[in-house]
């Protein structure tokens, strides 16, 4: 097979899509066939000095803000993303730069005989992400990245990215909550055992102050394979100094060096991501022997821009809020950062939410900061087949709420231009899923302005 373009190239990915939402996530048989796909690659991601994160929330900003940073260092840096907002292109990047068009149709050509062999053997043929997770460690070895940011797509132990063999890995978790609990188990500690799979045998795993049983889970974890854990905790490691409109501002301490930074990215979470990144920086500085410019570290956070995640946008004096929250931590996590951002006041709720999620706990969330709510629909073919959860029932979640105003548009287009006519003033919150603010990100960026109208004043809080 010869791929010449870049539509063939995407066509030929989208085909490897299962079209049904509920096909099965095929675990360790999965991860055995992405073992053999590398294999047959000649095993690129072992060349490769990897940073491997994952969690349940605030693992795509931290890929983000690591890649970010260490780029901003002058190093050579490979970030792989999962799932991607607009463009295919956005899961594999070079110094936070989406890999080129050419680039993605040469890449893909390399794999392509290998894909062919797969197909041909008793593993078949591999998955859309474990094709995209090839691509990626590809393109890095080609590129001779100093370090590869590989964020993990579902889990940890059975994810297709959970392939790295080299003891230098290091591991990465971020917050830890219920999601995906059909596949990675109704508990904390069940989930946290599933992410901790990515831990490297005798090599260092960075944390967040989890819960508790959850950090004595990946200690434990961490002592079996006689892995060494540093713990990110607030108030000793980091501190939360003031949410605004303009951005995040931070302590940050590691040994005895304490510094105050802002990231661009809005909300109290992403002070604590900034943080796990930092520390996961500073440790392969001290490791591999590189020395940090702490005012590149100010200059790269203060630019950060991660697109959909608590972004900011402007229709006149209307305030648009953007955030790809799609769970109930995440909601959690927006909601209280809301508060801070717009202290008393309240949102119009553009909502869709992905199918089998928990989308009771979510509205819970939401519900304490809203004014009213358009209920839409969307649909999605990224790794899987993704559908919304179905308008009656979360109409229905949404009615046991109490006397919420609400209207339900299947449309994402129609909810969108209701939700702006009925906004006013009162700032809109477009939430729920990725692939939701996906479908509607390029008509929002029509309908908003990046900037506010000049005579208004931000007020910061604390």
């Amino acid at each position: 097979m010869q791929l010449r373009t870049f539509p063939e190239a995407v066509s030929f990915l989208n085909s490897r899509v299962p079209r049904k939402a509920n096909f099965p996530v095929q675990g360790v048989a999965g991860w055995r066939r992405a073992k053999e796909f590398m294999q047959q690659l000649g095993n690129p991601q072992n060349t490769l000095r990897v940073i491997h994160i994952a969690g349940t929330s605030g693992k795509g900003s931290t890929a983000y803000l690591i890649s970010k940073i260490l780029c901003a260092q002058g190093l050579k840096v490979g970030l792989h993303l999962s799932p991607h907002l607009l463009d295919i292109r956005e899961r594999i990047q070079y110094c936070n730069i989406p890999i080129t068009k050419k680039e993605f149709v040469r890449t893909l050509q390399r794999a392509l005989p290998a894909i062919a062999r797969m197909q041909k053997s008793k593993w078949g043929m591999p998955t859309y992400f474990e094709i995209l997770a090839g691509m990626a460690f590809l393109f890095f070895q080609q590129r001779r990245v100093d370090y590869a940011v590989v964020e993990t797509g579902l889990g940890g132990r059975y994810d297709g990215t959970n392939v790295i063999t080299r003891p230098d890995k290091l591991a990465v978790l971020t917050s830890i909550g219920l999601d995906h609990t059909k596949i990675l188990g109704t508990s904390l500690t069940a989930i946290a055992a599933e992410k901790a799979a990515i831990i490297p045998s005798r090599g260092t795993a960075i944390t967040i102050q989890q819960r508790s049983h959850v950090n004595a889970l990946l200690s434990r974890i961490a002592a079996e394979k006689k892995a060494r854990l540093l713990v990110v905790r607030r108030r000793s490691t980091w501190r939360l100094q003031e949410v605004s409109l303009r951005g995040t501002r931070f302590s940050f301490q590691d040994g005895g060096q304490n510094i105050s930074c802002t990231t661009s990215l809005l909300g109290a979470h992403q002070a604590e991501n900034s943080a796990l990144a930092l520390k996961a920086i500073f440790f392969l500085s001290k490791r591999d022997g590189f020395s940090l410019s702490i005012p590149r570290i100010r200059v790269a956070l203060a630019h950060a821009h991660f697109p959909g995640r608590l972004e900011l946008r402007w229709r006149g004096t209307t305030p648009i809020l953007l955030d790809v929250a799609h769970n109930p931590q995440k909601m959690r996590a927006l909601a209280a950062s809301l508060k801070l951002l717009f202290p008393g006041r309240t949102f119009t709720v553009l909502l869709a939410v992905k199918a089998n999620k928990h989308y009771s706990a979510m509205l819970d969330a939401l519900t304490p900061i809203a004014r009213q709510f358009f209920l839409t629909s969307f649909s999605s073919s990224q790794d899987l087949a993704h559908s919304s959860v179905p308008l009656q029932k979360l109409a229905a979640a949404l009615a046991k709420r109490g006397q919420m105003r609400k209207r339900v548009l299947p449309s994402p287009r129609l909810a969108l231009r209701a939700a702006l006519a009925s906004a006013g003033t009162s700032p809109i919150l477009i939430t729920g899923s990725i692939y939701f603010i996906g479908e509607l990100y390029r008509d929002i960026l029509a309908a908003s302005s990046k900037h506010p109208p000049k005579h208004l004043q931000y007020k910061s809080n604390e």
